[in-house]
């Protein structure tokens, strides 16, 4: 067993000076190295439990899918004015065209070109007055709660990459409905 004071003694005598920090070092080091594990063992457990919680999130999304919500259901008819169609007509060309003027120039939808590959193939949708695979069948107030909410029809929620418009005045989406409403070429579904 070690002992501390037969090492001074040799070193107050002269043997040598290495025993000395020997002595000084091997006493603290002990608790530290004990510490350090310890502290090490209690890092490792706190990284541990930050990539269980975020593999669980990135499951819960993974698996997860689309929020699905109850219908809204709004009684609402928009009056269709020269006025409103035109203004329509400016928000439109800003927000919607853009993304949903297809080839044919209608707003039958196209494929999105300039999303990165990572997110898959992305095509926007058809929101022409056509009553199969446009909106010619959806209600004033359903297009209203749509671009209010992103929330479609049937409950289900749009995708992030489709704007939702909760601050945009009243009026204004009254005049974009105004002009999908309208016989304006791009809205037509017909030639």
């Amino acid at each position: 067993m070690y002992n501390w004071f037969n090492h001074r003694k040799n070193h107050l005598i002269g043997q040598t000076a290495y025993s000395a920090q020997f002595i000084i070092l091997e006493g603290p080091i002990q608790p530290i190295k004990y510490a350090m594990k310890t502290w090490m063992k209690r890092i490792g457990l706190v990284v541990l439990v930050l990539l269980l919680v975020v593999a669980g999130f990135a499951a819960f999304i993974q698996f997860g899918g689309m929020p699905s919500f109850e219908p809204i259901e709004l009684d609402l008819a928009v009056e269709v004015t020269p006025e409103r169609v035109a203004k329509g007509a400016k928000i439109a060309a800003v927000q919607c065209m853009n993304c949903h003027m297809g080839s044919d120039n209608r707003l039958s939808g196209m494929h999105m070109k300039d999303v990165p590959k990572e997110f898959g193939v992305i095509r926007s949708r058809n929101i022409t007055q056509d009553k199969e695979k446009g909106i010619g069948n959806w209600t004033d107030g359903e297009i209203f709660v749509f671009l209010r909410t992103g929330i479609r029809k049937d409950g289900s929620f749009a995708p992030a990459y489709m704007p939702k418009y909760p601050l945009l005045a009243d009026e204004d989406i009254y005049s974009i409905i105004a002009w999908l409403r309208s016989d304006a070429p791009p809205c037509n579904h017909r030639n």
